[in-house]
This record gives C-alpha cells, sequence and structure tokens, in this order.
C-alpha cells in the first residue's frame, strides 16, 4: 500500500485520512497523537509536520461538531486544514482563500455540519477584513452579514466565464475572489487521484475534475489585527 501522501508536504487533507485509514484503520480517529505518529515512525513513515497540522485538524473535526458554532475551534481547524501551524496563544486571521478551501473541505468531511452562533460572524468579519463587500460560494451563508450582497451573483457570473474586462464597479471585489479560489483551486489540487473531487463552487458539493498540485505557504502572523466576531 502506497503512504505517498502521508510523506509527501504537499498534501490534501483528504488524501490523508484516507491513507491513514487504509493503513491504521478507523481506530485513526481516536488514537492519541503520540500513539498514532509513534506507531508511523516504528513503520518508517515519517509525516512532515504539515501533514500533521492537517491530520490533526481533520481528527478534530470528525470528534468535534462544535467546530461549526465555537468561533475560535473553528479558526483552528481551518488554519491546520491548510497546513498552517496552529496557534492557541493567539488569534490567526485567515485568509479569504484559506476560508475558502477550509469550509469546502468541512462541508465534505461532515456534510451534516452546519455553520450558527459566532461561526458566520466570524467568517463575515474575515471577508471585510480583507475589502470584500460580498459573500459567494462556499461562503454565501454569510451573506446577511455583509455590506452589499447583491455583488455576489455578478461577481460569481464574471468568475465562471473570466472577460478579459471587468466592469469598473466590480473590479475590486472581483479581483478579491479572483484571487481566493485561484488559492483554494491550487489547495485541492493536492487531492489524490484516489479521492473523488467535487465542485467547489456549487451549493449541494457534486463532484468535480480531479487534479494534482503543490501547497501555497504561509506563515501565521501574530502582527494581524485580532478578529472576533461583530
Amino acid at each position: 500500500m502506497s503512504e505517498r501522501q502521508l510523506i509527501t508536504e504537499h498534501a490534501h487533507p483528504a488524501s490523508l485520512m484516507r491513507e491513514l485509514t487504509m493503513l491504521i484503520g478507523p481506530d485513526v480517529y481516536e488514537l492519541e497523537p503520540e500513539t498514532l505518529y509513534l506507531g508511523l515512525a516504528k513503520r518508517g513513515i515519517q509525516v512532515p509536520s504539515a501533514n500533521v497540522n492537517r491530520i490533526e485538524a481533520m481528527r478534530t473535526l470528525n470528534n468535534n461538531s462544535l467546530v461549526g458554532s465555537s468561533w475560535p475551534l473553528f479558526e483552528k481547524v481551518v488554519v491546520g486544514i491548510n497546513g498552517l501551524p496552529v496557534r492557541f496563544d493567539l488569534v490567526q486571521p485567515l485568509e479569504i482563500g484559506e476560508l475558502v478551501f477550509g469550509v469546502n473541505i468541512i462541508r465534505e468531511s461532515r456534510p451534516g455540519l452546519r455553520f450558527i452562533s459566532d461561526v458566520p460572524a466570524y467568517i463575515a468579519a474575515t471577508l471585510k477584513h480583507w475589502g470584500a463587500h460580498a459573500a459567494l460560494p462556499p461562503l454565501h451563508f454569510v451573506s446577511t452579514f455583509m455590506t452589499e450582497p447583491e455583488l455576489a451573483d455578478p461577481v460569481d457570473m464574471l468568475l465562471t466565464t473570466r472577460p478579459a474586462r471587468v466592469d469598473k464597479k466590480l473590479e475590486r471585489e472581483y479581483w478579491i475572489w479572483y484571487v481566493a479560489r485561484e488559492y483554494a483551486d491550487y489547495m485541492e489540487a493536492m487531492r489524490s487521484s484516489d479521492d473523488q473531487s467535487r465542485d467547489r463552487w456549487s451549493e449541494d458539493g457534486e463532484s468535480a475534475e480531479e487534479s494534482m498540485g503543490q501547497e501555497r505557504k504561509r506563515s501565521v502572523r501574530p502582527q494581524d489585527p485580532v478578529l472576533v466576531p461583530a
């Protein structure tokens, strides 16, 4: 059996969990971290730190339904899903692309999980921090918190058609979401060819094409402003 995803730093969270489940069994979600990684090391498998971040985020997501209602827990899970180091001593403001990729993975892994309480407000505060005025799929559920939600549909259409020129009124919003989706597609491209991909931008999560790629890294930035729900 291949452990290629486990040992490469550029791995997709879903592919990592698939390989771990095949290697260890369903107990992979219940084992203590020390037991899990010591067992892998005894098999000669050294898991890069970025993949440890992804694996622990996915294990937390599987075991804790508060991911959908507690903004601090939601933030740390999304940070880990993106392969970034999780810091519990500070707030780690997410970029929009990281949010998009993280929410896609959460929806895929826990399709019945609802985003409630202060999580939508936290997501909306993050979008506003980066200058967005509308919320596009898969973050459309926070539209009521946004200042210009009516921009979502025309910008979403522009992102689909990729025109040579964009209306001045929509230009800033277009580029904010263009960069976010490019990043999310880039991260999704790490998915193993053994895993079925999905439509990242639909509201029901239907399947889509599969591809391969590499991860874009970003360091933790404690100097960023603290984001809290409004």
